[in-house]
Protein backbone atom coordinates (compact mmCIF):
# COMPACT_ATOMS: atom_id res chain seq x y z
CA UNK A 1 0.00 0.00 0.00
CA UNK A 2 1.78 3.17 -1.41
CA UNK A 3 0.18 5.49 1.48
CA UNK A 4 1.58 3.39 3.81
CA UNK A 5 5.04 2.92 2.90
CA UNK A 6 5.50 6.39 2.12
CA UNK A 7 4.15 7.48 5.73
CA UNK A 8 6.76 5.03 7.16
CA UNK A 9 9.48 6.69 4.76
CA UNK A 10 8.66 9.93 5.94
CA UNK A 11 8.79 8.62 9.66
CA UNK A 12 12.31 7.31 9.08
CA UNK A 13 13.64 10.54 7.74
CA UNK A 14 12.20 12.43 10.27
CA UNK A 15 13.88 10.37 12.81
CA UNK A 16 17.12 10.55 11.30
CA UNK A 17 17.20 14.20 10.45
CA UNK A 18 16.06 14.32 14.34
CA UNK A 19 19.33 12.74 15.32
CA UNK A 20 21.50 14.41 12.55
CA UNK A 21 19.48 17.98 14.05
CA UNK A 22 20.49 16.70 17.94
CA UNK A 23 23.90 15.73 17.01
CA UNK A 24 25.12 19.27 15.16
CA UNK A 25 23.99 21.09 17.91
CA UNK A 26 25.97 18.85 20.47
CA UNK A 27 28.73 19.81 18.18
CA UNK A 28 28.39 23.23 17.67
CA UNK A 29 28.88 23.81 21.81
CA UNK A 30 26.01 26.08 21.41
CA UNK A 31 23.43 24.08 24.03
CA UNK A 32 24.03 24.40 27.38
CA UNK A 33 25.12 21.58 29.57
CA UNK A 34 21.61 21.26 31.98
CA UNK A 35 19.79 20.66 28.59
CA UNK A 36 22.40 18.02 27.20
CA UNK A 37 21.11 14.55 28.84
CA UNK A 38 17.46 15.34 27.66
CA UNK A 39 19.30 15.75 23.84
CA UNK A 40 21.51 12.72 24.28
CA UNK A 41 18.29 10.26 25.57
CA UNK A 42 16.42 11.72 22.40
CA UNK A 43 18.92 11.09 20.09
CA UNK A 44 19.48 7.37 21.82
CA UNK A 45 15.24 6.82 21.63
CA UNK A 46 15.48 7.94 17.94
CA UNK A 47 18.43 5.39 17.15
CA UNK A 48 17.38 2.30 18.99
CA UNK A 49 14.12 3.13 17.22
CA UNK A 50 16.09 3.36 13.83
CA UNK A 51 18.26 0.11 14.72
CA UNK A 52 15.26 -2.10 15.98
CA UNK A 53 13.00 -1.46 12.46
CA UNK A 54 16.08 -2.37 10.49
CA UNK A 55 16.67 -5.53 12.74
CA UNK A 56 13.45 -6.56 11.73
CA UNK A 57 13.93 -6.15 7.90
CA UNK A 58 16.74 -8.32 7.87
CA UNK A 59 15.08 -10.71 9.82
CA UNK A 60 12.18 -11.05 7.45
CA UNK A 61 14.63 -10.76 4.09
CA UNK A 62 16.66 -13.55 5.74
CA UNK A 63 13.40 -15.65 6.29
CA UNK A 64 11.69 -14.70 2.98
CA UNK A 65 15.04 -15.32 1.06
CA UNK A 66 15.50 -18.88 2.91
CA UNK A 67 12.14 -20.11 2.53
CA UNK A 68 12.46 -21.28 5.61
CA UNK A 69 15.23 -23.23 5.66
CA UNK A 70 17.23 -21.51 8.07
CA UNK A 71 13.85 -23.13 10.54
CA UNK A 72 15.12 -25.46 13.34
CA UNK A 73 12.61 -27.68 13.94
CA UNK A 74 12.31 -30.20 15.92
CA UNK A 75 8.74 -31.76 18.23
CA UNK A 76 7.89 -30.48 20.86
CA UNK A 77 4.77 -31.00 23.38
CA UNK A 78 2.00 -27.87 22.65
CA UNK A 79 1.22 -27.30 26.46
CA UNK A 80 5.14 -26.74 26.82
CA UNK A 81 5.34 -24.45 24.22
CA UNK A 82 3.02 -22.14 26.03
CA UNK A 83 4.00 -22.49 29.19
CA UNK A 84 7.49 -21.38 28.58
CA UNK A 85 5.90 -18.73 25.93
CA UNK A 86 4.08 -17.56 29.04
CA UNK A 87 6.64 -17.49 31.19
CA UNK A 88 9.37 -15.62 29.19
CA UNK A 89 6.95 -12.55 28.01
CA UNK A 90 6.21 -9.64 30.37
CA UNK A 91 2.81 -8.56 31.45
CA UNK A 92 2.70 -4.86 31.33
CA UNK A 93 2.87 -3.49 34.81
CA UNK A 94 -0.67 -2.25 36.38
CA UNK A 95 -2.37 -5.14 33.47
CA UNK A 96 -3.99 -8.62 34.45
CA UNK A 97 -1.95 -11.67 33.96
CA UNK A 98 -2.71 -13.50 31.00
CA UNK A 99 -5.72 -15.99 31.39
CA UNK A 100 -5.08 -18.85 29.84
CA UNK A 101 -7.50 -21.84 28.86
CA UNK A 102 -5.24 -24.82 28.16
CA UNK A 103 -6.02 -27.95 26.00
CA UNK A 104 -5.44 -30.75 28.43
CA UNK A 105 -3.89 -32.89 25.89
CA UNK A 106 -0.95 -34.36 23.92
CA UNK A 107 -0.54 -32.70 21.22
CA UNK A 108 3.08 -32.38 19.76
CA UNK A 109 4.16 -30.06 17.23
CA UNK A 110 7.43 -30.06 14.77
CA UNK A 111 8.06 -26.40 15.23
CA UNK A 112 11.06 -24.01 15.07
CA UNK A 113 10.56 -23.08 18.99
CA UNK A 114 12.62 -19.58 19.29
CA UNK A 115 10.23 -18.42 15.92
CA UNK A 116 7.11 -20.11 17.24
CA UNK A 117 7.25 -18.22 20.37
CA UNK A 118 8.20 -15.28 18.76
CA UNK A 119 4.89 -15.17 17.54
CA UNK A 120 3.38 -15.52 20.44
CA UNK A 121 4.94 -12.66 21.90
CA UNK A 122 4.25 -10.62 18.98
CA UNK A 123 0.36 -11.01 19.19
CA UNK A 124 0.26 -10.62 22.84
CA UNK A 125 2.37 -7.62 22.67
CA UNK A 126 0.06 -6.40 20.28
CA UNK A 127 -3.44 -7.95 22.39
CA UNK A 128 -1.70 -5.29 25.35
CA UNK A 129 -0.48 -2.28 23.06
CA UNK A 130 -4.03 -2.09 21.34
CA UNK A 131 -5.96 -2.55 24.59
CA UNK A 132 -5.08 0.37 26.25
CA UNK A 133 -8.23 1.07 28.75
CA UNK A 134 -7.62 -2.43 30.31
CA UNK A 135 -9.53 -5.97 29.98
CA UNK A 136 -8.37 -9.51 30.22
CA UNK A 137 -6.19 -10.66 27.24
CA UNK A 138 -7.37 -14.34 26.99
CA UNK A 139 -5.29 -17.93 25.17
CA UNK A 140 -7.93 -20.20 24.40
CA UNK A 141 -6.22 -23.64 22.94
CA UNK A 142 -8.69 -25.63 20.05
CA UNK A 143 -7.90 -28.91 18.66
CA UNK A 144 -9.72 -30.31 15.54
CA UNK A 145 -9.30 -33.12 13.80
CA UNK A 146 -6.19 -32.33 11.63
CA UNK A 147 -5.16 -28.98 13.06
CA UNK A 148 -5.17 -27.01 16.41
CA UNK A 149 -5.85 -23.58 16.63
CA UNK A 150 -4.88 -21.23 19.19
CA UNK A 151 -7.09 -18.31 19.76
CA UNK A 152 -5.38 -15.07 20.91
CA UNK A 153 -8.55 -12.20 22.30
CA UNK A 154 -8.00 -8.70 23.89
CA UNK A 155 -10.49 -5.81 24.54
CA UNK A 156 -8.85 -3.42 22.66
CA UNK A 157 -9.97 -1.04 19.96
CA UNK A 158 -10.16 -2.77 17.22
CA UNK A 159 -9.41 -2.05 13.38
CA UNK A 160 -12.46 -1.72 10.96
CA UNK A 161 -12.86 -3.48 7.73
CA UNK A 162 -11.65 -1.11 5.23
CA UNK A 163 -8.05 -1.77 6.92
CA UNK A 164 -8.47 -4.99 7.52
CA UNK A 165 -6.78 -6.04 4.48
CA UNK A 166 -3.45 -4.03 5.54
CA UNK A 167 -3.42 -5.69 8.57
CA UNK A 168 -0.18 -8.12 7.94
CA UNK A 169 1.22 -5.06 5.37
CA UNK A 170 4.81 -4.24 6.27
CA UNK A 171 4.46 -0.57 7.79
CA UNK A 172 0.94 -0.65 8.56
CA UNK A 173 0.19 0.91 11.85
CA UNK A 174 -3.59 0.93 13.66
CA UNK A 175 -2.28 4.13 15.44
CA UNK A 176 -1.90 6.68 13.55
CA UNK A 177 -0.39 9.44 16.09
CA UNK A 178 2.88 7.75 17.05
CA UNK A 179 1.78 7.10 20.23
CA UNK A 180 2.12 3.82 20.51
CA UNK A 181 5.35 1.88 20.23
CA UNK A 182 6.29 -0.22 16.97
CA UNK A 183 7.13 -0.40 13.26
CA UNK A 184 4.39 -2.22 11.78
CA UNK A 185 6.64 -4.83 10.81
CA UNK A 186 5.97 -7.62 13.67
CA UNK A 187 2.70 -8.65 12.20
CA UNK A 188 4.28 -9.16 8.92
CA UNK A 189 7.28 -11.31 10.42
CA UNK A 190 4.93 -13.18 12.69
CA UNK A 191 3.20 -14.27 9.43
CA UNK A 192 5.81 -15.05 7.61
CA UNK A 193 7.24 -17.34 10.35
CA UNK A 194 3.51 -19.11 10.71
CA UNK A 195 3.53 -19.56 6.31
CA UNK A 196 6.72 -21.43 6.83
CA UNK A 197 5.53 -23.62 10.19
CA UNK A 198 2.70 -24.94 7.63
CA UNK A 199 0.36 -22.74 9.90
CA UNK A 200 -1.34 -19.59 9.28
CA UNK A 201 -2.47 -16.31 11.35
CA UNK A 202 -5.90 -15.17 11.17
CA UNK A 203 -7.52 -11.36 12.49
CA UNK A 204 -10.98 -10.76 13.20
CA UNK A 205 -12.18 -7.31 14.81
CA UNK A 206 -16.07 -5.98 15.94
CA UNK A 207 -14.48 -2.57 15.59
CA UNK A 208 -17.77 -0.67 13.47
CA UNK A 209 -16.30 0.80 9.82
CA UNK A 210 -14.92 3.85 8.91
Amino acid sequence: HLSIRRQRQMCIRDRLTTIHGYSELLASDLIPQSMQPEIIGQIYAQSTWLISMINELLDLSRIEERAGLGFDLATYSLNDLLLEALTEFDVPVGRNDIVVVPLLSTITLNIDKIKFKRVLHTILDNAFKYSPKGGDVCLCVHQYENSVEIEITDQGIGISETNMKYVFERFFRIDKSGNMPGMGLGLTLAKEIMHFLNGCLLYTSDAADE
